[in-house]
């Protein structure tokens, strides 16, 4: 029988990300602070992130070195497993990673992505537009300039395929909620 592991759904969705192999409090509570926990205060936040990743360690999902303020944390075998599980394996081992499939989770993680792909598209749309002011102003340069710019436009349209893909993923699920 599998032992179920209970963690806060928000700590689990930061520390599922790839790029969180080795991390410290501070990092984790300034991602709650920014996403899902802005009302609360940062010594609340931090004390709950403490907790949660202090009786992971206790759990063997997670192991760490240093002391204090110096606590690095790093993700073992076993976190590794239970994040890795086949289709079949999460239907039966739901338990293990309690409110990962409840919508209001993922659906707050995908208007993230949107809210950074929109800035980074607001970016690239000021990039080009500069470009072309470039080419104006400097007719010399529009030979070499041309080719930043077509690449600027070919990210921009990566970009806005991804929004809308994203955008229609959130209503859907959102109509399927209602």
């Amino acid at each position: 029988m599998s032992k179920v592991f209970t963690i806060h759904p928000d700590i689990m969705d930061i520390l599922i990300q790839p790029d969180m192999e080795e991390f410290q409090i501070p990092e984790i509570r300034d991602l709650l602070l920014a996403s899902s926990m802005q009302i609360k205060s940062k010594d609340n936040v931090r004390s709950l992130v403490s907790r949660q990743l202090n009786a992971m360690v206790k759990q063997g999902l997670l192991t760490s070195t240093g002391t204090h303020r110096n606590k690095v944390f790093h993700k073992t075998q076993l976190f590794g497993q239970s994040n890795l599980e086949t289709n079949e394996d999460q239907n039966r081992n739901k338990a293990s990673i309690p409110n990962m499939l409840k919508p209001s989770v993922y659906l707050s993680e995908l208007e993230k992505i949107r809210s950074r792909l929109n800035a980074e598209l607001a970016i690239l749309i000021a990039e080009m537009d500069e470009y072309r002011s470039i080419m104006a102003k400097f007719p010399q340069t529009q030979e070499k300039v041309r080719k930043l710019h077509k690449e600027s436009t070919q990210h921009s349209a990566t970009l806005t395929g991804q929004i809308t893909a994203l955008t229609k993923t959130i209503e859907l699920l959102q109509s399927e909620a209602a």
